[in-house]
């Protein structure tokens, strides 16, 4: 069925047919042309049927709608089409106005609180390499080969999203791989798409202001396993890969109902051993059907084998041997903001790197604890502001315990007072003399950069890869790598 055709089957006004293309598809009133489909969303904090007049100056040609009271004393020449929910019907009209572009490609999914865009990136990266031409949409960017667009969230709205990969695929994708998090799944954003894989990486706290617990959080993430079990999929199988290390892990194994493979350091699939790793690299053993493979992953962080192995299990899945996965991944050169090492030689170790959980902060700080052993280890963090506030002491007590030295300072405050987010993390804190409080990030920044010695270590947590700061309702361009290479220049 075309979207036309699909529209007229919803119609409240059969009369009203439609004799013209649908040009676009909007549920921003704002971005509605000639000839657009406008779908009235119902959010927490705003309603598309308030913006139903606007649509129709902008030139919409149909209505979708939920709420039959907002359109009477409306005068709409065009097609009125009323649905239970406007979400549902949404991805159908999308898919249905592209035609299914998610049928015509090998699509993975990737969700967890942690590692998201390492995995993503990785399993990209390895898919180009072994041959494919493949596509990413995540945190950092939405890309496909040479061509990036700036990513203003993790999991695209819908519109976007099937936007995004119609390009692609009219551009010659045949892989997707992409980042899914739990407010999008929460928000039915991937409703529609035909994943053929969906990764599980991790769960702890975080997105808490916006989950009410962590079960509901846990539900939320698990929602993208149990979408072929709720949607007619065109595909014939879906594959889950997950990790076993992880508690919540254990417990979407338990509860699935599609087929998985796991991943962990014991009773797992594919079982990994690190065997040596120092701040340019890891070398691991990576076990799977009574073999043996030793890889070698040039990036810093053991944390990030974990990472490695499950997007080297995705490959696999999608048809490549796992030595010449582990041939492409090799030559991976990392993902900016993520460990990245910002300093010239000579200097001391700048690591930047978008650590702003609890775990995360942890996972950084103990390995480079652990590597660096006769250096100082100098953290700059803060938390951001009008997010879930109680991992803010958390984050204070790891950093406490794993550094040297401390300055706590602004992340993204948003329209939350950063003092006041620096003394939330401060209630966490038992040895208070280590820490240094300079609300200005970049004042901070450049202090532990004074501080610090030539064989010490510092690592700036909590914006990683981001351009910007967000202070109040404004965004101003700020990048910690930027100011590390100027404090050195």
């Amino acid at each position: 069925m075309n979207v036309e055709n699909r529209l007229l089957s919803l119609c409240l006004n059969p009369n009203k047919s439609p004799t013209f293309k649908v040009s676009a598809i909007c549920t921003d009133s704002r971005k509605v042309t000639s000839g657009a489909v406008f779908v009235a969303l119902k959010g927490k904090r705003q309603d598309g049927h308030d913006y139903l007049r606007s649509a129709i100056e902008k030139g919409a040609k149909v209505l979708v709608v939920e709420n039959k009271e907002k359109i009477k004393s409306i005068s709409f020449k065009g097609m009125i089409c009323v649905v239970p929910n406007t979400r549902t019907i949404l991805p159908v009209l999308l898919n249905e106005f592209y035609d299914h572009p998610s049928e015509k490609m090998f699509c993975v999914g990737i969700t967890g609180t942690n590692g998201k865009t390492t995995v993503s990136s990785m399993l990209s990266f390895i898919l180009s390499r072994c041959g494919w031409r493949s596509s990413l949409i995540g945190t950092i960017k939405n890309s496909f080969e040479s061509q990036e667009e700036k990513s203003w969230l993790t999991t695209p709205d819908p519109v976007e999203l099937y936007r995004l990969l119609n390009r692609f695929y009219l551009k010659g994708a045949q892989a997707l791989v992409m980042e899914v998090s739990s407010i999008g799944l929460d928000q039915q954003r991937v409703a529609g798409l035909d994943f053929n894989l969906g990764v599980f990486t991790n769960l702890s706290e975080d997105h808490l202001d916006y989950h009410p617990n962590m079960l509901e959080y846990f539900q939320a993430k698990k929602t993208l396993f149990e979408i072929p079990t709720l949607l007619a999929k065109a595909k014939n199988h879906f594959l889950a890969v997950i990790n076993l290390d992880d508690p919540y892990g254990i417990k979407l194994a338990r509860e699935i109902k599609v087929p998985y493979i796991s991943y962990g350091k014991k009773e797992a699939r594919f079982i990994y051993e690190v065997l040596s790793s120092n701040l340019y690299g890891t070398w691991f053993n990576l076990y799977f059907d009574k073999k043996k493979i030793k890889i070698h992953l040039p990036i810093p962080g053991t944390y990030n084998v974990s990472n490695a192995v499950a997007a080297l299990c995705c490959a696999q899945a999608a048809g490549f041997s796992l030595e010449e996965a582990a041939e492409a991944l090799a030559h991976f050169p990392g993902v900016p903001g993520r460990m990245e090492k910002v300093s010239p030689p000579n200097t001391p170790l700048v690591f930047v790197d978008y650590a702003h959980t609890p775990q995360a902060l942890s996972s950084s700080l103990s390995f480079l604890y652990e590597t660096g052993q006769k250096s100082q280890l100098i953290t700059v963090f803060g938390c951001g502001g009008q997010r879930d506030r109680k991992k803010r002491p958390l984050m204070a007590q790891i950093a406490e315990c794993f550094s040297d030295s401390v300055i706590l300072t602004s992340d993204n405050p948003r329209e939350e007072d950063p003092l006041a987010i620096v003394n939330d993390c401060m209630k966490g804190v038992k040895d208070k003399e280590k820490f240094i409080i300079e609300l200005d990030r970049k004042k901070a920044i450049r202090k532990a950069l004074v501080k610090a010695k030539k064989t010490d270590i510092v690592l700036i947590a909590g914006k990683g890869h981001e351009k910007e700061q967000i202070i109040g309702s404004e965004r101003h361009h700020f990048s910690d790598a930027e100011v590390v290479k100027e404090f050195f220049s």
